[in-house]
């Protein structure tokens, strides 16, 4: 999907939809509340797929330029942000205050969806142009995948829920892969649609790998020596996170609000929250897990050897494996 046309992604956001509302059929009627700490409620999460999808696509109207941004037309139902903006209510509060109805959510899923369809037909058949449209179906994707993780944690075992789980293949033991010397790029080529984390920048800068025989006992040996390569290559020694005053994080994309503790590093916060992003050296200098702000009110306190300066300053990136945060509210792409 990263580099599809007009025509695949309104199969592909059609099909999601459709996935997303036998989901929401799947949680009917199921007792999930002891699952609040570490989910949001199935309603919210459905009903801010259609949300996210409404503001990044309908509601804006720099949609064309391939920019997210915050919504500057009103929404077709006028409790939407109340309910599903993830900036402005805590998971406690969307399990006490999410107080949509069944239909009328379904409603609003159908109405944005057709929305979307519309303006897709009308899209430029670029990458600017689609950009949007390709990062509301990764959000829909990812939504998926958090509610069958909540599935899996709450035992829901009826037929509804067993039709949605995938059939993997079994699995046969295999030999080792045995990889030569050779040089790899970081990231992905420029074109299409770049998942957060892979930066097309970073496509220009290499590694240059050792023999490796990959087994699952030398991964950590891997790691290792990936580490000090990016050592030699980029002058630094990856650092530890350093600790430092706890700083709530909002979630655009995964739709969660998390905690970053004292001795918490943002990415060890992000993954503690379920959410799997981007890593490889956990010390600010691999670049790999670079990650938008979409908005913050306060300021940050950069450790990382990857930003530039350029980047430090105007606090639109963020290395989240070292770097950290002081302020009031800050709302990444991830």
């Amino acid at each position: 999907m990263r580099r599809a046309g007009r025509e695949l992604l309104s199969l592909a956001l059609i099909d999601a939809r459709n996935r997303t509302l036998r989901w929401l059929s799947a949680f009917d009627g199921a007792h999930v509340v002891a699952l609040r700490t570490e989910f949001d409620p199935p309603l919210w999460l459905v009903g801010h797929v259609a949300w996210f999808q409404e503001c990044a696509i309908a509601r804006n109207l720099r949609r064309a330029l391939g920019q997210a941004g915050a919504a500057t037309l009103a929404s077709i139902e006028p409790r939407a942000d109340a309910w599903f903006d993830p900036t402005i209510s805590t998971r406690e509060q969307r399990w006490r205050d999410t107080d949509v109805a069944d239909a009328h959510l379904r409603d609003y899923l159908a109405a944005t969806l057709d929305a979307t369809l519309e303006l897709l037909e009308r899209a430029p058949e670029d990458d600017n142009g689609l950009q949007l449209f390709r990062l509301a179906l990764a959000r829909e994707d990812a939504a998926a995948e958090t509610l069958a993780a909540m599935a899996q944690a709450a035992g829901l075992g009826s037929a509804a829920v067993k039709e949605l789980w995938p059939i993997w293949p079994s699995r046969v033991r295999r030999e080792p892969l045995w990889f030569g010397a050779q040089r790899m790029s970081l990231g992905t080529p420029p074109g299409g649609f770049v998942p957060w984390g892979e930066d097309p920048a970073a496509a220009a800068r290499a590694l240059i790998l050792p023999v490796l025989s990959l087994t699952i006992p030398n991964v950590a040996s891997l790691a290792a020596s990936v580490e000090r390569r990016l050592s030699l290559i980029s002058g630094h020694a990856p650092q530890p996170s350093q600790p430092g005053l706890p700083f709530d994080v909002t979630l655009a994309v995964s739709g969660k609000t998390i905690r970053v503790g004292e001795q918490q590093s943002l990415l060890e916060a992000i993954e503690a929250a379920g959410v799997d992003p981007p890593y490889l050296c956990r010390g600010g200098v691999c670049g790999q897990c670079e990650t938008n702000v979409i908005s913050y009110d306060g300021k940050f306190i950069h450790n990382d050897h990857w930003l530039s300066e350029e980047d430090h300053r105007s606090g639109c990136k963020i290395m989240p494996c070292v770097s950290r945060f002081e302020g009031r509210s800050l709302v990444l792409e991830r």
